[in-house]
């Protein structure tokens, strides 16, 4: 029976971050990878189901007027089947996060899956993380 990466993803995310956070008291470091987690998820299900105005909310309003066209536009004729999260890189201070996603994109009109990688740059702001870089 084969693994789904989707059991293992937040395994892997802990096992990713948890050298990053070890600087940080127990409590902390659990809220902040938990915290991130949550929003990393969260956001790549809303793209993959195509709920583009509950994933803006994860956007920062300096770059969410781009974010419209570029995921309207992946949505129209093509459909995010899956992600994965590869890679993610915490600064020190626990404020930013590099992060590294591989989403598998069907095309309707052709029936052919494509991997794209993206790099997103996230920041934790006074409402939580955002996405304030990189690809949506």
């Amino acid at each position: 029976m084969p693994i789904s990466l989707r059991s293992v993803l937040p395994i892997l995310l802990t096992a990713l971050l948890l050298p990053v956070l070890a600087c940080l008291p127990p409590s902390q470091k659990f809220e902040q990878l938990s915290q991130f987690d949550k929003t990393l998820q969260a956001y790549h299900n809303m793209i993959k189901y195509g709920q583009t105005e509950e994933a803006s909310r994860f956007i920062s309003p300096k770059i969410r007027a781009n974010f419209y066209p570029i995921v309207e536009k992946l949505i129209r004729d093509q459909s995010v089947s899956d992600y994965f999260i590869r890679r993610v890189t915490m600064a020190e201070e626990h404020d930013k996060a590099t992060v590294v996603v591989a989403r598998d994109i069907y095309n309707n009109n052709t029936y052919v899956v494509k991997r794209e990688t993206i790099t997103q740059e996230w920041e934790k702001r006074e409402g939580g993380w955002q996405l304030v870089g990189g690809g949506f």
